[in-house]
């Protein structure tokens, strides 16, 4: 089941600045084990709405229950991250 919450996230990117590797939340860091999977979607740009570059990461923190996968979401045009999604 997922949980979509879009919140605001810090991100550290991987070395080469191309995906992330770690993220805070809540006073909480993540580090990402792996990336899943990697798209991009074009908002409506009728708007001014940019291109989204979405992450599907397994992260972890120092607390087991919070193990898991996340969906991270990048506007670069803005350079601000979110968190979209918990899947459980």
């Amino acid at each position: 089941m997922a949980k979509r919450i879009q919140v605001p996230v810090q991100v550290a990117l991987q070395p080469g600045g191309s995906a992330p590797a770690r993220f805070w939340r809540e006073g909480t860091v993540y580090t990402v084990q792996r990336v899943e999977t990697v798209w991009k979607e074009t908002g409506a740009w009728w708007d001014g709405e940019g291109e989204r570059i979405y992450f599907r990461v397994f992260a972890s923190s120092r607390h087991a229950t919070q193990t898991g996968y996340y969906e991270l979401c990048c506007l670069p045009q803005e350079n601000t991250w979110s968190l979209v999604e918990v899947l459980d």
